[in-house]
């Protein structure tokens, strides 16, 4: 215990930018951690939750640390921008291992100088464990960007997800032959025998909720997940941005409330002039939004006032899939039927054709008030560029000699110790003076 108060002390000093590096999330079951939970900010996952903490190693000893509400409050960081944080260095760090699981246990019998017996050609054959290279916490490779997908293409079907517990999961082609009494007792005997109960992921019966944060897609099955290889399951994200902390955020909330989650709806209170926010950079991350899903806005603006490069985001969302609704634009609303998409497809091409316009005569418009205040300037006796320093000590004299061929350029510039390009704007100044005299 005084140990780990210690490093909790130690963690309370550090800023959010010695700490980001070290950030990593790992999934535990809700109910088996409400104590636990209440202490955090989560990311709420059906029945399991997504959990922040500081990976600490001091020599061989490693810890995962969890981050509390406290430390979280301190460093001002939104729970999405931690964990697209997190995964980055969970990925670099904690690299996803997809084996299969007879490979597993032969190793494992071999370790204890045991021989392990395949027996038929049933389940234990198609099944794959998931985990970290660790082996530790593992379970949260499967959230990992493009893990599952990859794992579904080389089965060539789509997934079905065992949570055995928070180190790893248990993957098999869901391809219609699966017995689910066989899983439901696969699933029971490892909750019941090999996992402690602190670290039981999902419990029997339960089921992956489609409410709030779910992470893949309910499923009608008794203890897991199916998944599709397109991931084509939508989640219905929102976002609201003012452009300082004095402004409120208040009536874009009561619009996008209307369509979509509060939890899903991610803020930011900072200009529009770019995109480098942390919320909305926490939402097009890895944890953020995936093809299939969309994303519902107040009105254009809130994603930037810069129309060229709000026109390379619809377009950025155009090709990654995800489709865009515009509460100001009725048109972007529309429920579209499967096969309709085509509508979707030509609002997007509209809406970025009409803000390439937009741009292009806006860049005209601003060149063209910039000359046109130059000439003004210039009319009323402004001087452009930095002062002049007036002609070197001794100019008159070098000049006349260089001119009348006495010495060369390259003298010139030695002794009065200027460069080609002065020497060139001075001549030019020199001769104009001489000719109005």
């Amino acid at each position: 215990m005084e140990r780990r108060k210690l490093i909790m002390e130690q963690i309370q000093e550090m800023s959010w930018e010695e700490a980001k590096g070290e950030i990593v999330f790992w999934l535990v079951n809700r109910k088996r951690n409400k104590m636990l939970l209440k202490t955090t900010r989560v990311l709420n996952c059906g029945d399991m939750a997504l959990v922040c903490g500081l990976h600490w190693k001091e020599g061989n000893e490693r810890r995962f640390v969890l981050i509390t509400q406290e430390q979280m409050s301190r460093w001002r960081v939104p729970i999405r921008e931690m964990l697209a944080e997190a995964e980055q260095n969970m990925i670099q760090r904690f690299p996803a291992v997809k084996r299969p699981l007879e490979e597993v246990l032969q190793e494992a019998a071999k370790m204890v100088g045991q021989t392990w017996e395949k027996e038929g050609t049933g389940l234990g054959r198609k099944l794959i464990l998931l985990t970290n290279r660790e082996g530790y916490l593992g379970a949260s490779a499967m959230l990992y960007d493009g893990v599952l997908k990859e794992l579904a293409d080389a089965m060539g079907s789509d997934l079905f997800i065992l949570p055995s517990s928070i180190h790893e999961v248990l993957a098999l082609p869901d391809d219609g032959e699966v017995d689910w009494k066989e899983l439901e007792e696969i699933v029971q005997t490892i909750n019941q025998t090999e996992v402690e109960d602190r670290e039981v992921l999902l419990l029997q019966g339960e089921r992956s909720s489609a409410s709030g944060q779910s992470v893949l897609p309910k499923s009608d099955s008794l203890n897991g997940w199916s998944v599709n290889r397109r991931m084509s399951e939508s989640r219905i994200m929102g976002y609201a941005r003012v452009s300082s902390a004095e402004q409120s955020l208040a009536r874009q909330m009561v619009e996008l409330k209307k369509y979509v989650p509060e939890e899903n709806i991610i803020t930011d209170k900072q200009s529009g002039k770019d995109f480098n926010r942390p919320g909305y950079q926490a939402l097009k991350g890895a944890l953020g939004l995936r093809r299939g899903d969309v994303l519902v806005i107040k009105s254009l603006d809130r994603l930037s006032r810069n129309k060229q490069e709000m026109k390379q985001e619809l377009q950025w969302f155009k090709e990654h899939g995800i489709r865009l609704k515009v509460i100001d634009l009725p048109t972007t609303m529309v429920q579209l039927d499967a096969g309709q998409e085509w509508i979707q497809e030509m609002v997007n091409n509209i809406l970025i054709e009409v803000l390439s316009s937009i741009a292009e005569e806006e860049r005209n418009t601003i060149r063209k008030r910039q000359r046109e205040g130059i000439e003004a300037a210039k009319n009323a006796g402004v001087r452009f560029g930095p002062p002049d320093k007036g002609f070197p000590e001794e100019w008159e004299s070098y000049y006349s000699r260089y001119k009348q061929g006495e010495i060369t350029r390259k003298y010139v510039l030695e002794k009065l110790g200027i460069h080609a390009d002065r020497f060139k704007y001075l001549k030019k100044k020199y001769e104009a003076m001489k000719k109005g005299q």
